[in-house]
């Protein structure tokens, strides 16, 4: 039932094909040249050389990333050089401060041991002169003792 109905629809379209339809053609053609010529080409132009420059620009952005990134790895090595040659020199700083440290306390200690002998000499020469003086004293004693002792024993 449809399909019956179709049929005389379709039928009853009619398309003239006339010089008009090749008229309008030709001025359709000339209008998409003219726009073409006059517009297309200064647009196709810009738009290839800003993808151009577009792509240059994004060719040297990873240019200088890369080389950024070359950049860092050799300042974190030479930082890293750095640090490992500080702590070599502080080690050694610290090493020649501990040799001198106990460079000076052994003079000290020297010093201190001679000044400390002296001083010990100089003590036992007086104990000496003190025990002579003693000594002297106890021979002086006595010998009154003995004096005094013979001078009752005679009255």
């Amino acid at each position: 039932m449809t399909s019956s109905i179709l049929i005389p629809l379709f039928a009853s379209v009619s398309i003239d094909l006339d010089i008009t339809v090749a008229l309008q053609f030709v001025n359709f053609a000339i209008v998409v040249a003219a726009v073409y010529f006059l517009i297309g080409k200064q647009y196709l132009k810009v738009r290839e050389e800003r993808v151009e420059a577009t792509s240059g620009s994004r060719e040297d952005a990873d240019e200088m990333q890369e080389r950024s990134e070359q950049l860092r790895e050799e300042l974190d090595d030479k930082m890293a050089s750095a640090r490992r040659d500080a702590t070599e020199v502080r080690e050694s700083l610290r090493g020649q401060g501990v040799a001198e440290q106990e460079d000076i306390i052994g003079e000290v200690r020297a010093e201190l041991s001679e000044k400390l002998e002296a001083e010990r000499l100089k003590i036992q020469a007086k104990v000496d002169a003190a025990e002579a003086e003693l000594d002297n004293r106890a021979q002086e004693l006595a010998e009154l003792m003995v004096a005094k002792v013979v001078a009752r024993k005679a009255a």
